[in-house]
């Protein structure tokens, strides 16, 4: 249904949440800023990878983290396509010696992207990492970090962030590479 055929009420409630996210984003753009960092709000996913595509100088060598918000936005397709030196850990046929000789050598590539766990509105990634390939990469190696994250991942503070991922995020993780087992029966990882 396009936006032209809802009824006002329901335009109200969609650009209600349009200015929500953009003034949430908006709040944690200026707080990473405070942190050194660049923040840009885009709308949509393929604004996102567009944007993404555009930071990154033609013929770089490209990494990234395992991420299901880069999956989402298309961007390791974009990638394999572009006119980049993309190390693909994810190609079809590697071994596991191969997997972790490319995780080892994203670390010094030219651009690493990922996703962050959680972002406080105080401007902080918050992060916790499988095998520390992302984290490793966030703190030192790659010469650009490009980190993509949905409104979803904003949250007030860190103890907010630890049980966004305590309570949200790592049971999903687990569930998705089935070490659902681990879970305890409330669903917490322990």
């Amino acid at each position: 249904m396009q936006r032209e055929d809802l009824n006002p009420e329901m335009k109200k409630v969609i650009e209600s949440k349009e200015w929500y996210k953009e003034m949430l984003a908006g709040k944690v753009i200026n707080s990473l800023e405070k942190n050194n960092m660049t923040g840009i709000y885009v709308k949509t996913k393929e604004e996102a990878m567009e944007k993404a595509l555009g930071l990154i100088p033609k013929g770089s060598k490209v990494s990234h983290g395992g991420s299901l918000t880069l999956q989402q936005i298309g961007i390791t397709d974009a990638l394999r396509k572009g006119d980049f030196q993309f190390i693909d850990r994810r190609a079809p046929g590697l071994s596991e010696d191969e997997i972790e000789r490319l995780r080892r050598e994203s670390l010094l590539s030219d651009v690493f992207l990922m996703s962050t766990n959680a972002l406080t509105m105080d401007g902080k990634l918050v992060n916790i990492d499988g095998i520390g390939n992302r984290v490793a990469a966030l703190s030192y190696g790659p010469s650009k970090v490009i980190i993509i994250a949905g409104i979803n991942k904003i949250v007030p503070d860190q103890e907010s962030a630890m049980q966004r991922i305590k309570n949200y995020v790592t049971p999903l993780h687990a569930r998705r590479r089935d070490f659902a087992s681990s879970l305890c029966k409330d669903g917490h990882m322990y």
